[in-house]
């Protein structure tokens, strides 16, 4: 009968060490996937970082563009910013 019950102590203790062996690889690998997010988190926002640096470099040189073509063609761009209100005045004022 001791026999058994030395046998069944053993066992219960396998089996916490096993459970805590278990419980401590989970850990290991819960910090690991945490780890490894926040490497991830971290090149996202730097590529963010650079494409809206590069939106900002895109808008300022189309802007750069436009005064250009307005200061070259002052008349032209008066005449085409006309036509633009006036088919947005004709479009925004029909009824069906």
């Amino acid at each position: 009968m001791e026999a058994a019950a030395d046998q069944a102590v053993s066992s219960m203790s396998q089996a916490k060490e096993a459970v805590a062996q278990g419980a401590a690889r989970a850990q290991e690998m819960a910090t690991d996937t945490m780890h490894a997010a926040r490497e991830q988190m971290d090149v996202a926002r730097q590529r963010a970082g650079e494409y809206l640096e590069q939106g900002r470099e895109r808008a300022s040189e189309l802007g750069h563009t436009i005064e250009k073509s307005v200061r070259d063609r002052p008349l032209m761009t008066l005449l085409a910013a006309a036509g633009v209100g006036c088919l947005l005045g004709i479009l925004l004022t029909r009824r069906d």
